[in-house]
Formats: structure tokens, C-alpha cells, sequence
């Protein structure tokens, strides 16, 4: 129903994500320690949380096995994408889904693991890798960002 221009939308919709229109968009829910989160979009109240996992099947993640080679394989790309929540630059919060992960320690000098792994949206790994950005692992699973002027920047997983 509706018209031509609308039933057009809904082609290209389902073209582009393969979802129907009617049907249900796929969402991630992370239940985290402090209470449920929408990754790219903040907490949420544990009843929402509840209606939105109710007709799925949950997923448990467990630490992955490293990758053999530079690829990670999907449980890894999984994982870090649920550990980061968004892209850990310092102030950007381009949901996880939306990133790359990058290495922190270039391949092949380094493994590809959940500690060698982190993600970064498609603008951020090019600025560290051709700039003078440097990025160290941090306590807490936190990295530590240096500017070119020197200044300093921790970002973790859970940063608003």
C-alpha cells in the first residue's frame, strides 16, 4: 500500500540491507555489568532490553582463538566488535558495525588477536597510519593516543 514513491523506498531498502519492508531490523543488544547497551547509542532500560531479546537467540561470546593469519576469522571480528562498542579514537563514536579493525602492532611483526585488535572507522586507521598519531595499549583493555603535539588521550571500550 502507499505510493509509487514509497513502494520504490522499500525496493531499494531491501536491495541495499536485504530486510523487507514489515520486517524486523536486526539489532545488537550488549548486557554489560553496568546494565543493558545499544551499541552506538547508549544504555538502555532493562525492560527494552528484554522486548528486543525476546524473539532472538542469544549469542555468547567467549575469547577467540587468534587468527592464523592477518584476517580475522568471524568469532574474533565478532568479539571485538562487542568489546568496542564504537570506533576508539579519541571522540568518535561511530558505532563498532560501522569500523575495520586494525591492528594495533602492524602484521606480520605482531599476531592478529583480540590484544593486537581494536576498531576504528574508515577515516581514523589512515590518520594513524600516514600522521604522526601513536596509539599503546593501556590497563584495562584502554588504549593511550599521543597527538603530533604530544598530548595525550586513554579511550576504553565503555566511553560514552
Amino acid at each position: 500500500e502507499g505510493s509509487v514513491d514509497a513502494a520504490r523506498a522499500d525496493a531499494l531498502v531491501e536491495r541495499l540491507t536485504g530486510i523487507a519492508a514489515g520486517q524486523p531490523v536486526p539489532v545488537q543488544v550488549i548486557i554489560t555489568p553496568t546494565g543493558p547497551d545499544l551499541p552506538g547509542y547508549g544504555p538502555l532500560s532493562p525492560a527494552h532490553a528484554d522486548q528486543l531479546c525476546a524473539t532472538s537467540t542469544p549469542i555468547r561470546l567467549s575469547r577467540p582463538a587468534p587468527a592464523l593469519g592477518y584476517p580475522p576469522g568471524v568469532q574474533l571480528k565478532r568479539y571485538v566488535n562487542a568489546r568496542d562498542r564504537h570506533c576508539r579514537f579519541p571522540g568518535c563514536r561511530r558505532p563498532a558495525l560501522h569500523c575495520d579493525l586494525d591492528h594495533l602492532i602492524p602484521c606480520p611483526t605482531a599476531r592478529t588477536t583480540e590484544h593486537n585488535l581494536y576498531c576504528l572507522c574508515r577515516y581514523h586507521p589512515r590518520l594513524k597510519t600516514h600522521t604522526n598519531w601513536k596509539v599503546q595499549n593501556g590497563p584495562g583493555r584502554t588504549l593511550r593516543w599521543t597527538s603530533p603535539r604530544g598530548h595525550h588521550y586513554t579511550t576504553g571500550p565503555d566511553d560514552p
